[in-house]
């Protein structure tokens, strides 16, 4: 046994709404419902003015009218229970697409990132290599002098020992080319006093 689904009226419709909408999902039950009237009306109308026969035919056209009525309801309800059932799997069907649609763009996104995040870790580890070794970056001054000797370049963990020691004291600061093991040009305070 099939249990038809209940729809709450609309709000805000009008009686006059409904039955135009109704009209529409289903023309041929008012029609035979209108006729079916028609025929009862005249059958009691051919009933008072004693004219059986009549009566008796319009009799007959109520009953072929009402059986018409009942099987345009059954018909309709088939034919908007076959529609409906093929929207639920047409909804079902665009349901499953999308999720198939989502779960290839999160894989790509997910590869992406991935990719990324691998791009910025071998990013971070360059950084890491070149500040040891005074090129510059957060890290560089950071290192100890051993940590850059055991990388195998003596000269430059000199030039390393050299700028911490002159960070770490409190002395005026010298110029890049000082610190490359040449002379300044310029007299320092201490030659200007003397």
């Amino acid at each position: 046994m099939s249990v038809t689904e209940l729809k709450a009226p609309r709000p805000g419709e009008t009686f006059g709404e409904k039955a135009k909408r109704k009209f529409k999902e289903e023309p041929l039950v008012p029609i035979f419902t209108a006729a079916t009237t028609f025929a009862m009306v005249m059958a009691m109308v051919k009933l008072r003015s004693r004219e059986s026969r009549s009566f008796n035919n319009w009799l007959r056209v109520r009953i072929i009218s009402q059986g018409l009525a009942i099987a345009s309801i059954v018909g309709g309800s088939y034919y908007y229970g076959q529609t409906k059932s093929q929207l639920e799997a047409k909804a079902a069907l665009e349901q499953e697409r999308f999720l198939a649609k989502a779960a290839q763009e999160r894989a790509e996104f997910e590869e992406r990132l991935r990719g990324a995040e691998e791009a910025h870790n071998e990013e971070q580890k360059a950084r890491g290599i070149f500040g040891m070794l005074g090129a510059g970056g957060k890290g560089g001054l950071g290192k100890k002098p051993a940590e850059v000797i055991s990388a195998g370049d003596a000269h430059k963990a000199e030039r390393v020992a050299k700028v911490e020691e002159l960070s770490t004291s409190g002395e005026k600061k010298q110029g890049w080319w000082e610190w490359m093991g040449w002379k300044s040009s310029s007299p320092t305070n201490s030659e200007k006093n003397s």
